[in-house]
This record gives structure tokens, C-alpha cells and sequence, in this order.
């Protein structure tokens, strides 16, 4: 039988793969609650739409988990990620910055 924390676990690496690098956009309708709210991308939506710029600077983007700890219904990760850049990715949102 499987811990709270291996299930939490297997939960965020399938999330991982299936968002992060399978690029697919739904999973986040799968697998964050409706109130999912986060503090750089504020809901499900600013999640997809921030995932598809990173898609579009990097389309080869690669992330593996380094190291994963589960800890009751905690789960930390420390990935990396590989990829060759596209487009210029941070200037482009400096640009905006500054128009602002």
C-alpha cells in the first residue's frame, strides 16, 4: 500500500511530465483544483498562458527532477531544465516592463 506522501509524489512527477514537457495545456484543468492560485502566475490560466511563451522561446524545453521530498500533503521539487533559447526571452519582457 502506498504512503499519502509516494501518492503525492507520483501526483507532481506525472504533472511535471505531462505539463512541463509534454506541453499539454489540459493537464492543468486535471490536475489543479479550481481555486488553484499561485503568486506569479495567479490562476490556471496565467499558468497556461505563461507556459505557452516559455513553449515559444523554448520548444525543446526538457525539465527533470533533480529531487523530490513528500511530506503530508507537501510535495518539494528542485528540477532543471534543458533547452537551446529561441528568441530572446528575457529582453523581450524587459521591453515590456519599461513600456510600462
Amino acid at each position: 500500500m502506498q504512503t499519502l506522501e509516494h501518492k503525492n509524489a507520483a501526483l507532481v512527477s506525472e504533472f511535471i511530465e505531462s505539463f512541463w514537457n509534454r506541453s499539454d495545456m489540459e493537464s492543468v484543468d486535471r490536475f489543479l483544483s479550481d481555486d488553484y492560485r499561485e503568486l506569479s502566475y495567479q490562476s490556471r490560466e496565467g499558468l497556461k498562458q505563461f507556459a505557452m511563451k516559455i513553449l515559444g522561446a523554448f520548444p525543446d524545453k526538457r525539465y527533470m527532477v533533480e529531487e523530490m521530498v513528500a511530506q503530508g500533503d507537501k510535495v518539494l521539487v528542485r528540477m532543471t531544465e534543458k533547452t537551446r533559447m529561441r528568441i530572446c526571452f528575457l529582453a523581450q519582457r524587459r521591453q515590456a516592463v519599461r513600456s510600462m
